[in-house]
């Protein structure tokens, strides 16, 4: 379990040469697991309630100037989204509930480059688990 306490103020946040605020955010997710523990090609986000509004939408929040994007979103996504629950919505319900434009083509352009990587590594490794599993039955 992980305790952490979120950043408040907004002496540290970037800003860009409009004065927009930037932001970082992140789309959790996981491939869903079958009874027997093995991994399917289902695939589940996590999109989280707005405290402001009630619409849903990915973890998101203020980049600041002491740290990477990569750093800003890990620590929204634990500051926002960062507690035990259940996954129910897949990924066509998680894009039916996204209440802006940019949402849903981050969340297209992820299942593109999940299934892309899938495809390469099927295509590069097409044998490796009956490989696998030879070599475990041979020892």
């Amino acid at each position: 379990m992980v305790c952490m306490v979120s950043r408040t103020g907004r002496h540290l946040q970037r800003y860009d040469n409009l004065g927009r605020r930037q932001v970082v955010g992140c789309i959790p997710y996981r491939y869903k697991s079958s009874s027997d523990g093995t991994m399917t090609d289902d695939l589940e986000v996590l999109v989280i309630s707005s405290q402001k509004c009630q619409k849903m939408m990915f973890p998101k929040g203020g980049w600041e100037l002491d740290e990477s994007r990569e750093e800003a979103a890990l620590r929204e996504s634990l500051e926002e989204a960062g507690v035990l629950g259940n996954v129910e919505m897949n990924v066509k319900e998680a894009r039916d509930v996204c209440q802006h434009w940019w949402m849903k083509e981050a969340l297209d352009i992820l299942v593109e480059r999940l299934n892309s990587l899938k495809q390469q590594n099927e295509q590069n490794y097409p044998n490796i688990c009956s490989d696998l599993v030879a070599k475990i039955s041979s020892l």
